[in-house]
């Protein structure tokens, strides 16, 4: 048995659902930009998306400057590593870390001795 929106039913309100269209419509009423095809709309909200993504965190600043620095050193040889592997050298190291490399190209990593 279907309700109507606002009848009500054992003290709650039976409310119609909405599609999938239903929600779209109302951004579009409120005036939000909208971009591209209906399935790539979405709410934007005042604030830019963009800013820090970050890494690392730590309350202690030396923690955290080592911690940079290691994060660093990583994805300057990853990024050596991968150049190589991508110019045709299997036989590269990757830095201690490299998971996915090694998990779906059987590539090598260094150890971490």
């Amino acid at each position: 048995m279907a309700w109507g929106r606002g009848q009500r039913l054992g003290g709650y309100t039976a409310r119609r659902l909405q599609g999938r269209r239903e929600p779209l419509r109302e951004i579009a009423r409120a005036g939000a930009p909208s971009q591209g095809a209906p399935s790539q709309r979405r709410f934007r909200g005042s604030e830019p998306r963009r800013g820090l993504k970050p890494r690392v965190a730590s309350r202690d600043k030396w923690k955290r400057v080592e911690a940079i620095g290691r994060l660093k050193a990583f994805l300057v040889g990853y990024r050596e590593a991968w150049r190589t592997f991508r110019a045709g050298a299997r036989e590269v190291a990757f830095p201690e870390g490299t998971y996915g490399m090694r998990q779906w190209c059987e590539a090598a990593c260094a150890s971490s001795t």
